[in-house]
């Protein structure tokens, strides 16, 4: 697929607000009603970067043991996640390490290229991710390119769902 054609695919959701408005409950209703997307995966975010990491050492391992010329381990690495994976939805997405930061814009202009579309809850703005971070101009890059990929609502009705007694409800949630 070429990135021309990737944008054709699409749009993801990046949903942000204050704690306990919802944003986990409407993600995992969605992606619970996927019944249809056989390749999806649904995960924290913290937890999601460390296995990149995992699987980028685990590429330069085998690429050293095979003697390989390849250098950049990032489009393989997408590559295995897009044949997994074809909706990733990610909890409490939020960027304080400055090694993810700096692999974000090029792991995902690589995924969406592989035409992976992307589910997310934050507590931020995208304009807000890695607020403060070394070196974060060279972060910018991945706010622009999520927010062309997404559409970003932000859920905010003031209340806290968590902590609003439930015995009070004449209701019944569930994913």
């Amino acid at each position: 697929s070429s990135l021309s054609e990737s944008l054709l695919s699409p749009q993801g959701v990046y949903l942000y607000g204050d704690v306990g408005t919802g944003k986990t409950f409407v993600m995992d209703t969605f992606y619970e009603s996927c019944t249809h997307i056989p390749l999806k995966h649904r995960t924290h975010f913290h937890s999601f970067m460390l296995r990149i990491h995992e699987r980028i050492h685990e590429w330069k391992k085998n690429r050293d043991a095979t003697g390989s010329e390849e250098r950049d381990p990032i489009p393989p690495v997408a590559k295995q996640i897009a044949s997994d994976s074809w909706l990733l939805c990610f909890d409490e997405f939020q960027v304080t390490d400055i090694a993810d930061a700096m692999i974000l814009h090029r792991l995902f202009t690589h995924l969406y290229s592989l035409g992976v579309v992307l589910v997310a809850t934050s507590n931020r703005h995208p304009s807000e991710l890695y607020k403060g971070g070394l070196q974060r101009a060279h972060f910018l890059p991945f706010i622009d390119l999520l927010v062309k990929k997404s559409v970003v609502h932000q859920l905010g009705s003031g209340i806290d769902y968590r902590l609003r007694g439930s015995a009070a409800l004449d209701l019944y949630l569930t994913p």
